[in-house]
């Protein structure tokens, strides 16, 4: 099948098809760790309501 019809059938670039045959396995995406809102006051309010956790200090 030609790269053309893989991509239009795929909905993706021609770029994107040819990339992905140039390698063995297929693409892995990682997305980084940033956290959450509540991040910022969890030990706060952990050692309010009595559970303790490591937190980090600022």
């Amino acid at each position: 099948m030609p790269i053309r019809a893989v991509a239009r059938h795929l909905g993706i670039s021609k770029n994107t098809v040819k990339r992905a045959l140039a390698h063995d396995r297929p693409p892995k995406y990682e997305r980084p760790l940033k956290g959450s809102a509540v991040d910022a006051v969890e030990c706060r309010s952990a050692s309010y309501f009595g559970r303790h956790r490591r937190c980090r200090p600022r």
